[in-house]
């Protein structure tokens, strides 16, 4: 049902929620145990972190998922929702996880491979091509002893524990390496490869690294103006088997050597007479561990990123950083995995795509990922769509899904296009026209107003803790808000 002036239902009931129950607490800008110990303040214990196209995944050792920025609405480029610190997924025992174009893929310990997000290309595996948006994980048929996936734009790749190949999704551009130029809704055997150790889906192409140390590519080769593209069957790119790891930058290949240096190539290019797979060294560049496709670590912890001009290519230092031992990024905002499990980020945040929590569109210096705080009431853990948000040293918090716990009735007034809550004595009014918030007739002060940001709205503290008798207190232990009811 929708409501006039561009309202529905559901845009209403978010509001309530947030309005009802949504929570803030005056934080100080200090540092350390004023708020609570470090290690429970910052989002530890990760093994792989992962840049998505809008935000960010991890995987923690203990096998559970995480995921920030857009990562909840792939009906869209551009989400409304926003988790602008990490939440966890509704997935366990992940080993992997590879992100695409609105979907990502997810290999879990036990070598089965799972998919979420958008499936107009098939690139989900689980038998079907349509618009419907999967937001829970299914099983990826077909597929088994998986060691590692990758998520391209609109295909996907796995690696089974013999170093086989399989590919599914789009292909439209040569990108499954398969004779036919067809989608595949499930998983298919790419032929011609030997046994091959790493894979790397594009955005039109897949490289993969065999077990020799050398380098195959497959996908789009050139494209043409009037005519259909040219397209490649798996080819190996010129080289002695010196290399260790790859990476894939749409239309530049990169690659790690086993002595420390690394190397670029054009997968495809519009010139006709470009040098497709020959690679060339990145001049300056030495002793690297690691690399992904805009960035890489030295030995000594630092990270250099990637830099490009008309003349080549080059990388320079992101200061701040030490200790980093990998790396993931867009062309966008950029992940840092240090030794000790922590993660640092930087780059463009409008989604919160850093998961630092803040507001800033961008981010320029690296910074720590902190864990989200913990919302508890009544005694029991409240998860969120939407993680709390410190703006001006106060957390706002939408609750959605929580207001039922208050007890809160509530009601959508067509004449006056208002939302009408209302719990014993306590009636809250806000005004969709006006954006006026009233408490039993009193307009609230404008620092105790909602907040919108990025289409979620978000309450103070105190408004729950004035308005609807609830008692309210920060545990700097355990980095969350205890919320109790006043019993009756």
């Amino acid at each position: 049902m929708e409501i006039n002036n561009g309202w529905s239902w559901k845009h209403v009931l978010a509001l309530i929620a947030a309005i009802l129950v949504g929570l803030g607490f005056p934080f100080s800008s200090a540092k350390g145990s004023d708020l609570s110990t470090q290690a429970n303040r910052l989002f530890s214990n990760v093994k792989q972190v992962e840049a998505g196209q809008f935000g960010g995944f991890a995987v923690k050792e203990d096998g559970s998922a995480w995921a920030w920025g857009t990562y909840k609405d792939a009906n869209v480029y551009y989400a409304t929702t926003s988790a602008f610190s990490p939440i966890k997924l509704s997935i366990d025992n992940v080993k992997q996880i590879s992100r695409g174009d609105r979907f990502y893929l997810l290999l879990k310990k036990d070598g089965t491979v799972w998919s979420v997000g958008a499936n107009e290309h098939g690139q989900l595996g689980n038998g079907t091509q349509n618009d419907t948006i999967v937001h829970d994980p299914v099983q990826v048929k077909g597929l088994s002893d998986i060691k590692a996936v990758s998520a391209g734009s609109y295909h996907s790749l796995a690696i089974d524990g013999t170093g086989k190949v399989w590919a599914w999704g789009g292909n439209d551009q040569g990108q499954l390496g398969i004779d036919s130029r067809e989608n595949a809704v499930k998983p298919v055997q790419i032929d011609g490869l030997p046994s091959i150790l790493a894979i790397e889906a594009g955005q039109k192409g897949s490289i993969a690294l065999g077990n020799g140390g050398e380098i195959w590519s497959w996908g789009l080769k050139k494209e043409v103006t009037n005519g259909p593209d040219e397209v490649r069957k798996p080819a190996q790119i010129k080289g002695n088997g010196e290399f260790v790891a790859i990476a894939d930058a749409d239309d530049r290949g990169v690659a790690l050597s086993h002595d420390g240096t690394v190397w670029t190539w054009n997968n495809y290019s519009f010139d006709k007479s470009a040098d497709l797979l020959n690679p060339i060294q990145v001049t300056g560049l030495k002793d690297i561990i690691s690399i992904s496709a805009y960035s890489a670590v030295k030995s000594d912890g630092t990270v250099w990123q990637w830099q490009q001009n008309g003349k080549g290519s080059s990388y320079k230092q992101v200061q701040g950083i030490e200790r980093a031992i990998k790396v993931s990024d867009t062309w966008q905002h950029h992940f840092a995995l240090l030794e000790d499990g922590h993660v640092l980020s930087w780059g463009d945040n409008y989604f919160g795509n850093t998961g630092l929590g803040l507001l800033d569109q961008r981010i320029d210096s690296p910074q720590a990922i902190k864990n989200s705080i913990g919302i508890f009431v009544d005694g029991q853990a409240t998860d969120m769509v939407t993680p709390p948000l410190i703006v001006n040293q106060v957390t706002y918090v939408p609750l959605r899904g929580i207001f039922e716990k208050l007890g809160v009735t509530v009601k959508w007034d067509v004449p006056s296009r208002s939302v009408i809550a209302t719990k014993g004595e306590t009636t809250i009014v806000l005004n969709s026209v006006t954006g006026q918030t009233t408490v039993n007739d009193k307009v609230i002060p404008s620092e105790q107003k909602p907040l919108t940001i990025r289409g979620s709205t978000m309450v103070p503290l105190r408004l729950i803790g004035e308005t609807m008798g609830a008692t309210v207190k920060w545990d700097p232990e355990a980095y969350a808000v205890n919320i109790t009811q006043v019993k009756d």
